[in-house]
């Protein structure tokens, strides 16, 4: 499972920046508050997301998960450093979430 299926509307709104060279941030916004989405929110921030619009993950929860969810922030600062931690959360949502729900 890719970023595009288990959080659809953040992918959306990162193929706004992806497109514009990481430049259009003004449609980024308005997609984000169109969409409700949010990263400094736990519950609307990519990993909120994939979690389906929860926070649940944050107590108790799943400590990789956390750390993605603050690494997202840092990672909106450039391109390569985003599709990095995509990758990380992607290969951890994967190995660690989707298999316990088979």
């Amino acid at each position: 499972m890719k970023f595009q299926e288990f959080a659809p509307t953040w992918y959306e709104a990162i193929q706004i920046l992806k497109r514009s060279g990481w430049t259009n941030w003004n449609e980024y916004f308005e997609f984000c508050d169109k969409h409700n989405i949010n990263l400094g929110y736990n519950n609307k921030c990519i990993v909120g997301e994939a979690w389906g619009f929860s926070d649940k993950y944050m107590d108790g929860g799943c400590s990789e998960c956390q750390r993605s969810a603050v690494g997202f922030n840092l990672a909106m600062k450039s391109l390569s450093f985003f599709n990095q931690s995509m990758k990380l959360f992607e290969d951890h949502f994967c190995e660690k979430h989707l298999e316990k729900k088979k």
